[in-house]
C-alpha cells in the first residue's frame, strides 16, 4: 500500500508542475 501512496504523490506532483495555475505553491 505504500507504494501506491507513493507513487499517487509523485504523480499529483508532476500534475501540478505541468499545471500553471495550482492553487499549491
Amino acid at each position: 500500500m505504500s507504494d501506491t501512496r507513493r507513487e499517487a504523490r509523485r504523480l499529483r506532483s508532476e500534475e501540478w508542475f505541468n499545471n500553471p495555475a495550482h492553487p499549491d505553491n
